[in-house]
């Protein structure tokens, strides 16, 4: 079951990219002479615009075609080639955007499910300092030694900053008025703390900040390991392939479905940025390739071009069969 689960997720991410491919070239008055859903032999087919949309045997992934320069209708003007180098990098350029686009407004609905820690008490932890001054799970913490505090951060802030063995609270429980309670923290894994965890409400405007703040993070994170892996710092054993997806869902949907949309943003972003890398075969290339033809002002050699297409396709194929001969290893281990 999990298989198909899977395979479902990858075939929505695929099929969102080459929409972004797709549907901006639709803008642009760009003929794309097929779209696909899945791979392999075509089940059914229906031809509408100029576009025949087809489903396939297999179901995985998606495909856009635009045609090369094999096509017989090559030389029409709407034809994929014959535009400007500008507007074929706008179009390539679409299909990892929408992949980041979706990696973040998944993520901004993962948090709001979720809901975000507010500045007030979720739960409070037995022999700590807050159980033993009197606090409860509800209460709202309005102050910390004189400072408002707004959000959760405020409030561990606050508690981590003072040094002073005994800090004043403010808090407001429910159907009574403020009160001041006298805490005298301790100090754990390097920090100030009373024992208590925060609680959490559905809230749009922060769950967007939140949101935006955990894909960028992502993000940083995902470029770091790339530039590792380009310098052979990378611990190349901990990519995974086909086969540690299929893992990773089967491990993930057993938590829930919000963690298993919290990892469709992180692999809808992988693939994201992993596809604007200027490897050939990936569209990355492609965007180097005609960014070049619009500053020299001529196409690249055909031949050099496809040579470099062949070879990163080559590699990427190797290191997809050695991350998946390493997936099955560590699940047979």
């Amino acid at each position: 079951m999990n298989i198909i689960l899977a395979i479902l997720i990858f075939t929505f991410l695929v099929l969102i990219h080459e929409l972004g491919h797709f549907l901006t070239a639709k803008f642009l008055k760009v003929r794309a002479y097929e779209l696909s859903l899945g791979m392999g032999p075509k089940i059914f087919g229906k031809k509408h615009n100029d576009t025949e949309y087809t489903l396939r045997a297999l179901p995985f992934g998606a495909y856009v075609r635009f045609g090369d320069e094999d096509d017989s209708m090559f030389e029409e003007s709407d034809n994929f080639m014959n535009q400007s180098p500008w507007d074929r990098i706008k179009i390539i350029m679409m299909g990892p955007l929408v992949n980041m686009v979706a990696a973040l407004m998944i993520m901004i609905l993962v948090v709001f499910l979720s809901g975000v820690p507010v500045n007030k008490i979720g739960s409070v932890a037995a022999d700590m300092p807050a159980a033993a001054a009197g606090l409860r799970a509800g209460d709202e913490i309005l102050e910390v030694e004189g400072a408002p505090t707004s959000s959760w951060e405020d409030v561990v802030k606050a508690i981590d900053a003072n040094s002073d063995d005994t800090i004043s609270v403010i808090v407001q429980r429910e159907g009574q008025q403020a009160q001041t309670i006298e805490i005298t923290p301790t100090l754990s894994e390097g920090r100030m703390m009373i024992g208590i965890t925060p609680a959490f409400e559905k809230n749009l405007g922060q769950s967007v900040v939140s949101g935006t703040k955990a894909t960028l993070n992502m993000s940083t994170m995902m470029l770091d390991i790339v530039k590792k892996l380009f310098t052979g710092k990378a611990d190349i054993s901990s990519f995974s392939g086909p086969v540690g997806i299929v893992a990773i869902v089967d491990d993930v949907a057993s938590t829930g479905w919000i963690n298993l949309l919290y990892l469709t943003s992180v692999l809808s972003l992988n693939l994201g940025i992993l596809n604007l890398l200027p490897i050939p075969g990936l569209d990355g290339s492609k965007i180097l390739i005609y960014g070049f033809e619009a500053l020299s002002g001529k196409p690249m050699n055909k031949d050099i071009e496809m040579k470099l297409t062949m070879v990163g396709f080559a590699v990427l194929m190797a290191f997809t069969i050695f991350v998946t001969f390493k997936d099955i290893t560590r699940l047979i281990g």
